[in-house]
Formats: structure tokens, sequence, C-alpha cells
């Protein structure tokens, strides 16, 4: 769920009741086991400003439904980007895939990242 933060991942569902329409629903219920940071896109560090400089033009900031690491990198002070070929809109989901020209967008963009240190 997009709006959705700390991410949570979750055990085998326990049986719990609710009322229907007929009656009593048994829904599961979940546990939560462990829980992290989103990581907010909207901070201004100088790492995101500078692989801003570097992205290819057609690209852009946004929120996923996925978990990372990333959020808890950031949580304790590290500049944290997290970036990768391809489109949220194919990726992480069934028959995910990438083009070849992502991945030569991504290429290029390693390349000038290299170039810029």
């Amino acid at each position: 769920m997009p709006h959705r933060s700390p991410a949570t991942s979750v055990r085998a569902p326990r049986t719990a009741s609710a009322t229907g329409l007929h009656g009593k629903l048994h829904l599961p219920a979940v546990e939560v086991v462990i829980a992290y940071p989103g990581l907010d896109k909207h901070v201004a560090s100088d790492a995101v400003k500078f692989l801003e400089t570097l992205r290819p033009p057609d690209t852009q900031k946004c929120n996923v439904a996925f978990g990372t690491e990333g959020g808890l990198f950031q949580a304790v002070g590290i500049p944290t980007v997290v970036c990768g070929p391809g489109s949220i809109e194919q990726g992480h989901k069934a028959d995910e895939y990438v083009t070849v020209e992502e991945l030569k967008d991504c290429l290029s963009f390693l390349e000038r990242l290299v170039q810029a240190r």
C-alpha cells in the first residue's frame, strides 16, 4: 500500500472473527514481526542533489509500495538514494522486465557517476 509506512513483514495468519452480511465471517489476523521506516524522498541531501544531476532527464523521484533498507540508513543520518534501471510500472510484480534501452540508460548513468567522483 503506497501510503503505508513503515513497511512490515508478517507471520502465518491466525483466525479472527468479524460480523459480515450473513453472520460470522472468519478473517485472517496477522502479527507484525518486523518493521522499518520508509525512505523519505523529499530529503534534500547533497547525495540526492548530486545524483539528480546525473539521472536521465525523463526520470523522476517516486514512492513505491515495497520495502528497502534505505529508510534505516536515512534514519541514522546516512544520505541514502535507492535507484535502478527500468520503470516501477514493470518492476516487482509478475512478468517484470527491463528493456535493453533502459539498461543502456542505467549504464550511462553509472558511467556519469564514476566520471563525476
